[in-house]
This record gives structure tokens, C-alpha cells and sequence, in this order.
């Protein structure tokens, strides 16, 4: 019996949803361009001036850091802290989009990235749709990114179970920084050669922070040795003696390290152990 399971999300293709923009400084002369270029494409915008109350059922748009010398988060005071803490407050379900300088991406000033912890924190402890938008430069292609990323906020579809919520416009292009679950036992299943070799080698013993995976190649067996294909082994606690540089080990690969392990005879010498019916070796 075979069976299907899909996930379907409805795109809604309404009338452009109102849109609040945030300055101090209203007759910055970057605003009234800003304004024109957003409503040219189809956004009903309006502009509400720090610390007021902006108009309801509308998305955000902070821009101050855009036309002020100093980034909005640095040297805060404790004043304007309260209106921070007091806007986040008031707008908590809305879609806020804070643009900001670029602080991750050919980085103009490291302060901005104040406001990147900040933002994470508000989403994580309040769930809010706090997104931020890193700006090489406030000219024409600035204002195209505000455009695309509120695009991609107001579409509510996730990626991957969460929505992206930080974007840097850096080389003409915006960016996101994703990360993705991966299994490493698959991965290196996947890398696996069967000509590789790997062994638990010490770079110093008695620092046990320089184990590490030793690649090599095993030479034929011979005699009465055998080649293992080992499916599990243990850090025996002779092994770690022996890193610790307590007991000397037997040096026939590498360090000697390596005292057991489980997995399957591939290859045999001709004086090799052979085991007979009775679960007993003998020569």
C-alpha cells in the first residue's frame, strides 16, 4: 500500500495591504523619494513620525537609521529605550520591517549589529514579525530591496518551517543566512570510500583535545593477522591511558590506540585463526 501526503498553502492575491512608515526626521531628503517610489508600487503608504501611534491594520517600515549619523540602537538612552520597548509593545502582531546599515555583509559599521541581537531576542521571547533589512547604500536599488523583502514578509509563506527574517542587500543582490538540518552519520556514509582507512591517532598525548581520525592505508595482512571492516568501536580505558601518557602502547599503527572493536574479517593472512564449529579458535 502506497501513500502521498501533500502540503498545499494558499497564495492570496488581494489589494495591496496598507503600510506605515517610521522616521524621526520627516524632512530627510530621502523620505519623500522613498514614499513616491513605494506607492509607484502599490502600496497605500502613509508616514507616522517616531513615538507616535501609526494607524492600525498596517505593516511597518522603520527607517531612521537611514538618515541619522549614528545607529538607532547605539548609545540608547534610557528615554529612548521606553519608546523602543513601548513601539515593539503596541505593534506586536504587525509585520515591522527595520532597515538598517550593513553590519554582516562588507560591513560599514559594526554598531548596527547591535540591532540584529536585539531583533532576535524580540522574536524569540514575543514570537514577534520583527524583520531587518541591512543596506549598503539608501539610493534607488535600496528602496527596490524595501519593496522585495515586504513582498516576502506579507507573503506568509515559510521556508523550511520558519520564515527568513534577516536580509542584507550586498553586491546588488539580497541575501539570507539559512541554516539546515543534516544528518552526519549520512553525510559521511555518503562520503565513505571503501579504499580509505580512518584510526584514533593523538597529535600530544596527555591533551586528550588532539584525538583525532587518522586516514591511512592497511597494509596486507600477514602471517596470522587479520583485516577488520570494524562497524563499532569503543575508547577502551587503556586507550585512554595511553593518551594520557600513563602506560606506554603497543605501536603497530599510528599510536597505538585502538584495543577493541566490532565489525567483520575481510581479508586473512595464511597463518590466520580460523574458528570452527564450536565457537573455538585454533591455528
Amino acid at each position: 500500500m502506497f501513500n502521498a501526503t501533500m502540503l498545499a498553502v494558499s497564495k492570496t492575491h488581494g489589494e495591496p495591504r496598507g503600510l506605515t512608515v517610521v522616521t524621526d526626521k520627516p524632512e530627510h531628503a530621502s523620505v519623500e523619494p522613498l514614499l513616491a517610489y513605494l506607492r509607484r508600487q502599490g502600496h497605500v503608504v502613509s508616514l507616522s513620525l517616531w513615538g507616535h501611534q501609526c494607524p492600525q491594520d498596517q505593516d511597518i517600515v522603520v527607517i531612521m537609521d537611514m538618515h541619522n549619523e549614528e545607529p538607532f540602537v547605539h548609545d540608547m538612552d534610557e528615554y529612548r529605550y521606553q519608546e523602543f520597548k513601548e513601539f515593539i509593545a503596541k505593534n506586536i502582531s504587525r509585520k515591522i520591517l527595520w532597515v538598517t546599515g550593513a553590519a554582516q555583509v562588507e560591513c560599514s559599521n559594526p554598531r548596527y549589529g547591535m540591532l540584529l541581537g536585539l531583533a532576535r531576542t524580540i522574536r524569540t521571547e514575543y514570537s514577534a514579525h520583527l524583520a531587518t533589512l541591512e543596506l549598503d547604500d539608501f539610493g534607488t536599488l535600496s528602496w527596490h530591496a524595501v519593496t522585495t523583502v515586504l513582498r516576502s514578509l506579507q507573503r506568509e509563506i515559510p521556508r523550511e518551517g520558519k520564515p527568513d527574517m534577516e536580509f542584507v542587500l550586498a553586491d546588488g543582490s539580497i541575501q539570507v543566512g539559512r541554516f539546515f538540518w543534516t544528518s552526519v552519520n549520512e553525510q559521511l556514509a555518503a562520503e565513505y570510500r571503501e579504499e580509505s582507512a580512518r584510526k584514533l591517532d593523538i597529535a600530544k598525548r596527555g591533551m586528550l583535545s588532539t584525538l583525532y581520525w587518522k586516514g591511512y592505508s592497511p597494509a596486507e595482512p600477514q602471517g596470522d593477522w587479520v583485516q577488520v571492516k570494524v562497524h563499532a568501536a569503543s575508547l577502551n580505558f587503556k586507550d585512554v591511558l595511553i593518551s594520557m601518557g600513563i602506560v606506554e602502547g603497543t605501536v603497530v599503527e599510528g599510536d597505538g590506540l585502538g584495543c577493541e572493536c566490532a565489525g567483520v574479517v575481510e581479508r586473512i593472512g595464511k597463518r590466520s585463526l580460523t574458528l570452527t564449529s564450536r565457537g573455538r579458535y585454533h591455528t
